[in-house]
C-alpha cells in the first residue's frame, strides 16, 4: 500500500487532469433539474441529533469537497458555516467559481490534506467525507485527524466503497496494471474497448451498468486507473469505526442491509433473519445481494451513539415522534395498490400502513398518531403504527425523535 504521502501526491495529480466530479456551473440549474448530492443536512438531523426536536446551524466540514459539494450544501444550508477542503487546487477553483456565483459567504474554500485539518483550528457538528477515505494511503489516520475535530455531540457522514460490487472493478484494475496502462488519454481509450469487448457473463458488468462514472472520463479514470484505492464490506466498516475512537451510528438506506426489506414475508430467509444481531444481518444482506458499489453511514463518538440510541422498547415510546425522510415519495396510488419510493427501494403498502403513514408530519408523537388512527376506527391501532414506524425507521424510511 502507497505511504500517507505518495498516495496523495498522486491522487492529486489524477484529480488535476481528470476533474471528479463532473463540475457543475450553476447550482440553481442543478437544482431545478431534480439533481441532488448525497448527505445534504438540512433534512437530516432527525437522523444525526434523534434527541433534538428542532434543527440548529452548523458547523460542518465537508472533507475532500470535490468540485461541487461544499458549495451544494452551503446553497441549502444558508445559516450554516461550512469549511471545505480538498487535495485538488482545481478542484477548489471550481468551487470558488460557484461561491463567488451564488453569494456563498458562508463557505470557505481550503486547499488541504485530511491528514492537516488541525490546522485549521476548529471543531464541527457534522463532517461530510464522501467517496474520499478510501483513496488515502492510511485511510485510519485519515478518519482519526477527523474525529479529532469532531466535538463531542457531532456526528460525520461517511461514504467507503463497498467490496461487493467492485470485484469486476478490482479484477480489471489488477489487468490494466499488468498492461502498463497510466492515466493518459489512450489508456482510457483503451480502457473503454476492453471493457466493450468483455465477455457478458464478466462480473464488472454489473458495476459498469450501475454508474454514471462510465459516461464521463474523469469517471472511468477514478474506477479503472486510480492509483490509491480500496473497499470495505459491513465488518470492515464497523472496525474502521472502533479502531479510530468512533462508533457506529446508522446506515443511511437501511433497507439496503435488511433481510425482511430484501426478501418477501414468506421467504423462509425471515425465520432465520429474526435470530441475527443488527451488524450481523446487515453483513448477511450484503453478501448475499452483492449490490452494495458503496456503502453510506453515520458514525459518531461512542457516548453520543449511546444517548441518541433509538429504544423502540422504552416507556418513552408514547412521546418519540416519528419524521419522514426527506426523499421519501409516498404513499401515493399505483395503480390498484399504494407505494412509497426512496433511493430505488419501491415497496407497497396495505391500507392500514398507508393510512398511518399519511398521518406522520414530524410533529405528532406515537400517542397522537396512535388516537388518530382509533378514531378513525383502526383495529388494534397501537400495534399497527408500532409495526409501521419501527419497520420504516429500520429500512431509513422514518427518523424517530426521543
Amino acid at each position: 500500500m502507497a505511504s500517507s504521502e505518495s498516495a496523495s501526491a498522486k491522487i492529486a495529480e489524477q484529480y488535476k487532469k481528470w476533474v471528479y466530479p463532473q463540475p457543475v456551473h450553476d447550482l440553481d440549474a442543478f437544482v431545478a433539474s431534480g439533481s441532488r448530492i448525497r448527505g445534504e443536512p438540512s433534512g437530516l438531523w432527525p437522523k444525526y441529533w434523534p434527541r433534538q426536536r428542532q434543527s440548529r446551524p452548523l458547523d460542518i466540514l465537508v472533507a475532500g469537497c470535490g468540485t461541487v459539494q461544499a458549495a451544494y450544501f452551503a446553497y441549502h444550508n444558508r445559516d450554516c458555516r461550512l469549511v471545505g477542503i480538498d487535495l485538488s487546487a482545481e478542484s477548489i477553483q471550481r468551487q470558488a467559481a460557484l461561491v463567488e456565483k451564488h453569494g456563498l459567504d458562508n463557505l470557505k474554500l481550503v486547499e488541504m490534506n485530511i491528514l492537516d485539518v488541525a490546522t485549521l483550528g476548529k471543531d464541527f457538528d457534522l463532517i461530510v467525507s464522501t467517496g474520499v477515505l478510501h483513496h488515502m494511503g492510511d485511510p485510519d489516520a485519515g478518519l482519526r485527524a477527523l474525529a479529532a475535530c469532531l466535538r463531542p455531540d457531532g456526528v460525520m457522514d461517511l461514504m467507503v466503497y463497498g467490496k461487493g460490487l467492485r470485484v469486476g472493478v478490482y479484477m480489471l484494475q489488477e489487468a490494466f496494471r499488468l498492461l502498463g496502462l497510466d492515466q493518459s488519454q489512450a489508456s482510457v481509450d483503451m480502457v473503454k474497448a476492453v471493457i466493450a469487448a468483455l465477455p457478458a457473463h464478466h462480473t464488472v458488468n454489473t458495476y459498469v451498468n450501475s454508474t454514471k462514472d462510465m459516461h464521463f472520463d474523469g469517471g472511468i479514470v477514478d474506477s479503472f486507473l486510480n492509483p490509491v484505492d480500496r473497499a470495505y464490506n459491513v465488518p470492515d466498516i464497523y472496525a474502521f469505526c472502533e479502531n479510530n475512537g468512533l462508533a457506529f451510528m446508522s446506515w443511511h438506506e437501511g433497507f439496503r442491509y435488511s433481510l425482511a426489506a430484501r426478501f418477501d414475508a414468506a421467504h423462509p430467509m425471515q425465520s432465520l433473519a429474526a435470530r441475527l444481531d443488527a451488524r450481523t444481518e446487515a453483513h448477511v444482506c450484503d453478501l448475499l445481494t452483492q449490490s452494495q458499489g458503496t456503502h453510506s453511514f453515520v458514525a459518531a463518538k461512542p457516548a453520543h451513539v449511546e444517548a441518541n440510541r433509538v429504544d423502540f422498547r422504552s416507556p418513552a415510546w408514547p412521546q418519540m415522534v416519528p419524521v419522514r425522510h426527506p426523499h421519501l415519495v409516498g404513499p401515493e396510488p399505483q395503480g390498484t395498490a399504494i407505494g412509497c419510493s426512496r433511493e430505488g427501494h419501491q415497496f407497497f403498502l396495505p391500507p392500514v400502513s398507508a393510512h398511518i403513514m399519511g398521518a406522520i408530519d414530524g410533529k405528532r408523537s406515537i400517542a397522537e398518531i396512535e388516537a388518530l388512527a382509533t378514531r378513525a376506527g383502526m383495529a388494534n391501532a397501537p400495534a399497527n403504527v408500532r409495526t409501521v414506524v419501527e419497520t420504516m425507521a429500520r429500512f431509513g424510511h422514518l427518523f424517530v425523535l426521543i
